[in-house]
């Protein structure tokens, strides 16, 4: 989202967001199902002030595009703290409009042993689309 990367123009869109602009600006891209208003009822009631912030510096800190100078030095840090003394478990949406498929297997940049898998039928957010397979590739892996 390009207007929360320009200082003071995301943060007078984080300010003045309404329930409904939320349900707009998160409305689905052309492969993917609309998500579900009771989800997007609760994603606007969490939306504190440090929330909006947080998604600030998150989208700011990743702006540069994949494999940019930036992103790499990202993964470079990521790597060196945690390597792989850390289990990661990707889990990815195949039909993401966002976010490439192809930026799933990337994650091992960051994080050399992650384990990657990617649901077929699942868009940006895996977990409200299709939470029997988040749950089945997950629990296993909270539990190891």
């Amino acid at each position: 989202h390009v207007t929360w990367l320009t200082p003071g123009r995301g943060e007078a869109f984080q300010h003045a967001l309404t329930r409904a602009g939320l349900k707009r600006t998160l409305a689905p891209g052309p492969r993917e199902r609309p998500l579900p208003d009771r989800y997007l009822d609760q994603v606007y009631d969490d939306l504190d002030r440090e929330t909006r912030c947080v998604v600030l510096r998150f989208f700011r800190s990743a702006a540069p595009s994949v494999g940019s100078t930036r992103t790499r030095a990202q993964a470079a840090r990521l790597r060196r703290t945690f390597g792989s003394r850390r289990p990661v478990l990707v889990i990815w949406g195949a039909k993401d409009p966002l976010l490439r498929v192809s930026m799933a297997a990337l994650q091992r940049e960051a994080f050399p042993s992650a384990r990657v898998r990617v649901l077929a039928r699942s868009g940006h957010w895996p977990f409200v689309y299709d939470p029997r397979s988040v749950r089945r590739l997950l629990l296993p892996f909270l539990r190891g």
